[in-house]
């Protein structure tokens, strides 16, 4: 998989230079500053979404894009960010998943990977503890 923040640098890689493989939109938030000209509001809107289909195969959301506590009751609530995506064409991963820096709503690391595979339906993640995470979906 090649990812990028830049929404045209995505573009550019698989019009102008022809790349045949596995493209991720990775997707910050716009007060990040991170890639000037990409709007990730509008990305993560559906039409946003296809649009990212028309040239890359999945998206790469931050973590608290797809699994919130908007209620700040301990329980996590699943974004449409997932389902949206899904219904784009595009494979879901979303980063990043730390053992050390859970969310309120997950006890345990391994709460929080199964989560967002079983709840939200994420098609994997990003972590920085592969071991843990696989150990995770084992169960």
């Amino acid at each position: 998989y090649l990812q990028s923040f830049d929404f045209n640098e995505i573009k550019r890689v698989r019009t102008e230079l022809g790349y045949k493989g596995k493209l991720v939109q990775l997707i910050g938030e716009n007060a990040w500053n991170m890639a000037p000209g990409t709007d990730y509001d509008y990305l993560r809107k559906p039409e946003g979404l296809q649009e990212i289909a028309s040239v890359a195969d999945g998206i790469g959301p931050s973590l608290s894009q797809v699994l919130i506590d908007d209620n700040k009751d301990g329980i996590a609530e699943v974004t449409s960010l997932v389902a949206d995506a899904k219904a784009a064409g595009l494979v879901v991963h979303p980063y990043t998943f730390r053992a050390d820096r859970l969310p309120p709503f997950a006890a345990t690391f391994a709460e929080l990977i199964q989560l967002a595979a079983e709840k939200a339906g994420v098609d994997g993640v990003f972590t920085d503890q592969p071991d843990q995470a696989l150990a995770a979906l084992a169960r």
